[in-house]
């Protein structure tokens, strides 16, 4: 074949303008923020399917999934962001005012929750599902020298590490953002030395913060010069790559760029300056690194000179993604494989260079390898979002290529045989959940990563086994539990389906009922075996039998369903369902026929996101749209408009006052800061904004009301979930425990006390519900006391009060204990002081501090901290208070050694966690094991260079 060798600036001229007239949604989406709105982005979406099906393959889905993420977080012109980034600056800022802040320091367990995992880590088949999974997962990386050791890296849970080959996996990175991971690199001569490439490349559901790293094997993360801030960014990441030779030298693949590093990341520079193109992805020439290869949409590069200068070696017309593929079994081989623009039938061939990328030719493009037939007779393919190729390292003829599913070449890529079914209860080819975003060898084992989780292969595809058991990152959008069975729960997470969880706590397994993106899930409360789930676009079905069979119940009537549905049971009579399409309806008969309740009253205001009866009064029905709230009083007769009083848009749900259905309160997503959620007590006649100053300035996307308590409620944020009720003055974390992520609903248990989140990357949490015992915020007491009593208070008490000779009283507080003149406990009696909060009050052992009490430095300590802001220098954790495990964040102005060592409040030194290791300038966090340490409060000292500050930390058991 001739070689082809095209002016790049032809290329530049002739092929995107002919992508662009066909899909030029999907290249909108991909660029940077501020070059086009979200509306505008939008609008040629639409404009897109008027004339196109939207069916499997068009990459409908996943845009629309995007959509639903960031249309509540765009600005307030419809710029849109980095929501991740955005989301971890703003909560880091937060934490910053708590910290240095007299009367805004952690709180104690009581009101800080007790966050523990019950989400399922295994699946198996229920009889009506057919691609169930534990989540996606984008990359996968391996040990040097250990192949039980294995990383793989999830688009919204983060980094995860086995050691034992698959048999159970631990987080490595709960403790910051909730980043995608797209990237993986672990350093061949120390491989404590990992780096990840963050944010969803294939998704775009979480955009890319550059490149982060890690010298201990994930204890401590640090950014590296490869860092994009939420305000400047939003790139999509694809491809990481260490030099073989020099383990200092990386690459990072993004959309708009190929940065590199030659000094283990602290700096990197651009190499694809004059190429053009958006980039996928890049190989090392085997045993010659400084020959690479480079591909972007439709175009193959090669540099013989580690990236200084690149040649086009390839084009592939209509191809809109080529994935590469080598093998040291013959370096001179690459293949390419080529998939198609969105919507343009089949995939575009399997190309192969025998001279080192210099010349190409076409080994087949039939069948169709990249859609859902095993024969590969369809015309389907969403090759932009799941491509991928590998080459068996002992023959370089054995080819694995993937998009769907998985196919395999014996003879260099002429032929393509089918090696996996994407559907779980199909004959032959054995069982790979769709969508494979990785291929890649380890030894002679092939790995594959999907959005069911990770696969491997012994036997060169002949069947695969599926080895995520123990990946908790099921990207759930909402879930349901019932009063008869605390243990039992249905609910539907994105790729992976509806899925029903009932075993005891913590052993549970889930079983998957339903394929496609599950969505909404409801539970009859007097009899849990009728069901209720639903898919994208609300496919509502109904289950009599526990999950068994499905029957599809949704309305004809009420318009197209936004991509989660909303839909309700009507307390006391759970055969009639309120669903929230384009407009409003019910069904009285358990979904078998429905009436219209709104009929365009509510249809122009956009997005239906959330329903609720009030409990005391089921004719009070409210409806929340993405931009507007409505009312009824009289079942859905007649409807009135409640927004005034509301800032608008970016609704996100409703909780009512089971007492008081005039008593509302609605949540607000956003950055707008202090404008998260809104309460009315008269039926939303007026409005009161109750999101005070203590939350962070991150969305919100639910609310739970509390029964039985002073107004407690309970509001589920992309940062973790907060606590508010009459007692207290103003918001408290409540979220010890939990991992930051992104918490998408939340559902009380009043008969075993429970709170339970379903979170978008990190499964299912449950906690014990907040218990004041009348504790205030702050207390101040004086006088004569005598008997035996607990004075407690959440944050500060101060006392001038006088024992009696006979008195045995305990002073708790969850930040200071102040003595002022006057204080006196005379011969007899006995006086206790702990810092344990509110807890305090509760059944437990009470351990004596000793030590010095003397008048508060508060507002000293404060001017300390404001100045150490200004040095550049901040130190924290996350969460705090902590029982076993927390992530301590420390940055810096410039490189220093640090270090670190935890004292008790006698002043006794009980860890150490660094001694004079040299840091970058630059935002770094740690993980630290507390379990050792007993229930109390202990001070962390914080040493960098001639710089010195204390940062409290809380241990609660």
């Amino acid at each position: 074949m001739q070689r082809i060798k095209i002016l790049m600036t032809a290329a530049l001229l002739i092929l995107p303008l002919g992508f662009l007239s066909a899909q030029q949604w999907l290249e909108m989406w991909r660029e940077e923020p501020g070059k086009y709105t979200f509306q505008e982005i939008k609008a040629e979406y639409d404009k897109y399917f008027e004339t196109h099906e939207k069916e499997r393959g068009t990459g409908y889905k996943q845009f629309e999934r995007w959509m639903y993420y960031m249309e509540p977080r765009v600005g307030e012109q419809g710029e849109w962001q980095n929501p991740q980034s955005l989301t971890w600056n703003n909560y880091r800022t937060y934490l910053k005012d708590r910290t240095f802040a007299a009367d805004q320091t952690n709180k104690t367990s009581s009101t800080n929750g007790s966050w523990s995992f019950f989400g399922s880590q295994d699946h198996v088949r229920g009889n009506s599902g057919y691609n169930g999974g534990i989540g996606r997962i984008n990359v996968i990386a391996f040990h040097p020298t250990n192949s039980n050791i294995i990383f793989a890296g999830a688009p919204a849970g983060g980094l995860w590490k086995t050691t034992n080959g698959g048999s159970s996996w631990a987080p490595l990175t709960d403790g910051f953002a909730f980043w995608g991971v797209s990237g993986i690199c672990v350093d061949p001569n120390n491989a404590n030395i990992i780096y990840i490439l963050t944010g969803d490349g294939d998704g775009g559901s979480s955009r890319s913060s550059g490149v982060w790293k890690t010298t201990n094997g994930g204890t401590t993360w640090s950014a590296t010069g490869l860092f994009w801030d939420a305000s400047t960014t939003s790139r999509n990441g694809y491809k990481l790559l260490m030099d073989p030779t020099n383990s200092s030298v990386l690459y990072a693949v993004e959309s708009n760029d190929v940065h590199k590093t030659t000094n283990g990341g602290t700096t990197w520079s651009i190499i694809t300056s004059g190429v053009s193109g958006s980039f996928r992805d890049m190989e090392f020439k085997p045993g010659t690194p400084s020959t690479m290869y480079l591909s972007t949409t439709n175009l193959v590069y090669r540099s013989t000179n580690s990236g200084s200068t690149w040649v086009q070696e390839l084009s592939v017309s209509g191809a809109n993604r080529i994935a590469l593929g080598v093998s040291p079994a013959n370096s001179s081989y690459v293949y390419a494989l080529a998939g198609p623009n969105v919507g343009t039938g089949k995939f575009k061939g399997l190309y192969r260079s025998t001279n080192s990328g210099a010349s190409f030719t076409l080994r087949t493009d039939t069948p169709n390898m990249l859609g859902y037939s095993t024969t590969g007779n369809d015309n389907r393919q969403q090759s932009w979002y799941d491509l991928a190729i590998a080459v068996n390292p002992s023959n370089a003829n054995e080819v694995h290529c993937a998009g769907i599913q998985s196919w395999k070449s014996t003879n260099g890529g002429s032929t393509l045989t089918n090696t996996s079914n994407w559907i779980e209860s199909s004959a032959g080819s054995s069982y790979n959940h769709a969508d494979i975003h990785e291929l890649v060898y380890n030894g002679s084992t092939l790995f594959c990563g999907s959005d069911g989780g990770i696969y491997k292969t012994t036997n060169g595809a002949s069947s695969w086994q599926d080895i995520g058991s123990g990946l908790a990152i099921t990207e759930w959008y909402r879930f349901a539990g019932t009063p008869q069975n605390p243990n039992l729960f249905i609910g539907g997470a994105q790729d992976n389906g509806t899925n029903i969880v009932e075993a005891p706590i913590p052993d549970l397994v889930m079983r998957h009922v339903m394929g496609a993106d599950g969505m909404e899930a409801a539970i009859d409360p007097t009899n849990f075996n009728i069901m209720y789930r639903t898919t994208q676009g609300g496919g509502l079905a109904r289950s009599t039998n526990k999950g068994e069979n499905w029957s599809g119940i949704a309305p004809t009537n009420l318009g197209g369903g936004p991509w989660v549905t909303p839909y309700i049971l009507k307390p006391g009579q759970p055969t009639h369902i309120l669903a929230g399409y384009q407009d409003v309806g019910i069904s009285t008969n358990s979904g078998s026929t429905w009436t219209n309740l709104t009929s365009g009253t509510v249809a122009s205001s956009g997005s239906c996101v959330a329903l609720a009866y009030a409990p005391s009064n089921t004719n009070y029905i409210y409806v929340v749209k993405s931009s507007k709230v409505f009312k009824s009083t009289n079942s859905g007769s007649t409807w009135s408009d409640i927004t005034t009083g509301l800032p608008g848009g970016s609704y996100t749900y409703i909780a009512v006052n089971p007492t008081n259905p005039n008593h509302i309160f609605v949540t607000r997503s956003g950055y707008t800061a202090n404008s998260k959620i809104f309460e009315s007590t008269n039926g939303g006649s007026t409005w009161s904004n109750i999101s005070g100053t203590n939350l962070p300035n991150v969305p919100a996307n639910c609310v739970a009301y509390e029964p039985g308590t002073n107004d407690g409620i309970y509001i589920g944020t992309d940062a973790g979930v907060y606590h508010l009720n009459d007692a207290l003055t103003d918001w408290i974390d409540f979220s010890d425990g939990l991992p930051f992520c992104r918490v998408m609903e939340m559902e009380i248990n009043t008969s075993v006390g429970r709170l339970r989140a379903a979170t978008y990357g990190r499964s299912l949490w449950e906690s014990d519900l907040y218990t004041s015992n009348n504790c205030p915020p702050n207390l101040t007491l004086s006088g004569s006391v005598t008997g035996t009593q607990t004075f407690a208070a959440q944050d500060n008490l101060t006392s001038t009060q006088t024992l009696t000779t006979t008195a045995n009283i305990t002073y708790s507080a969850g930040t200071l204990i102040t003595l002022n003149g006057g204080f006196n406990v005379p011969l007899g009696a006995t006086f206790n002081a702990v810092m344990l909060g509110c807890s305090a009050r509760e059944p437990r052992d009470i351990n004596e501090i000793s030590g010095v009490f003397e008048e508060s430095t508060a507002q000293s300590e404060v001017e300390v901290s404001s100045q150490r802001l200004r040095d550049g220098f901040d130190i924290g954790n996350y969460p705090n208070p902590f029982r076993a495990h927390t992530w301590i964040s420390f940055q810096l102005p410039a490189k220093a050694e640090v270090s670190m060592e935890i004292y008790d409040v006698t002043g006794q030194k009980v860890a150490v966690l660094m001694d004079g290791t040299a840091y970058e300038a630059g935002l770094h966090t740690l993980s630290y094991d507390g379990s050792a340490l007993a229930d109390g409060h202990y001070f962390l000292r914080f040493t960098a260079g001639d710089h010195v500050q204390s940062h409290r930390l809380n241990v609660v058991r």
